[in-house]
Order: C-alpha cells, then structure tokens, then sequence
C-alpha cells in the first residue's frame, strides 16, 4: 500500500524537521514525536533489526575465519596488519 501525505502534514513533517533531534540518528524518534497518537511497537517486536544485526555479525564470522586460514599459509607483514585491524575492528562491534 503507498500512502501518499497531505500537502498539510507534509509541511508539519517539513517544519519540524530541524528541531526534533533523534536519539540514535534514525527517523523513527522524529515520526515519534511527530506523530504522538501513533501505537508504539515495542522494541522487541523490531525483529528487522535484530535480523540485520544478527546477519552481519555472521558474515564477519566467516570473514575473520578465512583471514586465520590465509595467515597460516603465509602471508606478507603488510595484508596481515590490514587484516588484523579487520579483527580488531569486529571485536570493538560485539
């Protein structure tokens, strides 16, 4: 279903756009506070996010498994530091 806003509500969206800050830098706080009569879904029915989030920790898995693989064939001083800021990089994140 497409929706498409008033040319009213689109001004109050537009008016308020600078002065509404967002928590975390996402929009959702804005449409929030825009929109106070809205039903909040509660943050563990946000099962989009939880997904993404689980999903890229999996694919940095399996690229930090291929990176101890390569550095036991032999590899250059140069590629294993980069690859190692990779790792170090992902440890920060989880």
């Amino acid at each position: 279903m497409v929706i498409e806003p008033s040319n009213c509500r689109f001004q109050l969206l537009m008016d308020h756009i600078n002065e509404i800050e967002s928590y975390n830098g996402g929009d959702q706080e804005y449409l929030n506070e825009i929109f106070t009569w809205w039903h909040r879904i509660p943050k563990h029915m946000n099962f989009l996010k939880h997904f993404c989030y689980e999903f890229l920790q999996s694919q940095f898995r399996s690229l930090l498994v291929g990176v101890r693989i390569c550095t036991e064939f032999g590899m250059t001083k140069k590629s294993y530091d980069s690859l190692q800021k990779i790792s170090w990089l992902f440890k920060q994140t989880t």
